[in-house]
């Protein structure tokens, strides 16, 4: 399983994060999390060619992507936490999460790095 590091990007109040995902078994879904919360599950199966050219013989590389809308209207300025959560059609979970800093001022919204990631067999 792999879980590419996403990237965040400012849409006025609200935060598009992107990323791709491959299994072997093919991507059942992708949640995003909040400071540890669950906020929505991101539409996956988006085309990704450039992941396609860089795993010419990965089945569903092609369609790979992930998108999800943020909503960062009700979030307090300050540091907080960005996970998302891949699950395989076989169970396996891969997660990978950065640290944000969120600041109300001018509605900004700045990435810093911290990227960490585990594996695991899904347990839900």
């Amino acid at each position: 399983m792999w879980i590419h590091r996403y990237r965040i990007k400012k849409i006025s109040s609200n935060n598009t994060i992107s990323g791709w995902a491959l299994n072997a078994s093919g991507i059942n879904y992708v949640n995003i999390y909040l400071d540890g919360s669950w906020k929505g599950t991101a539409k996956i199966g988006l085309s990704r060619t450039d992941v396609a050219n860089a795993y010419p013989g990965y089945t569903g590389a092609s369609t790979s992507g992930f998108s999800y809308l943020l909503d960062i209207n009700t979030v307090t300025a300050g540091a907080h936490s960005i996970k998302v959560r891949a699950v395989g059609n076989d169970g396996i979970v891969k997660e990978s999460t950065v640290n944000v800093s969120i600041s109300k001022s001018g509605s900004s919204f700045h990435r810093q790095c911290g990227f960490t990631g585990t594996e695991s067999k899904d347990k839900q």
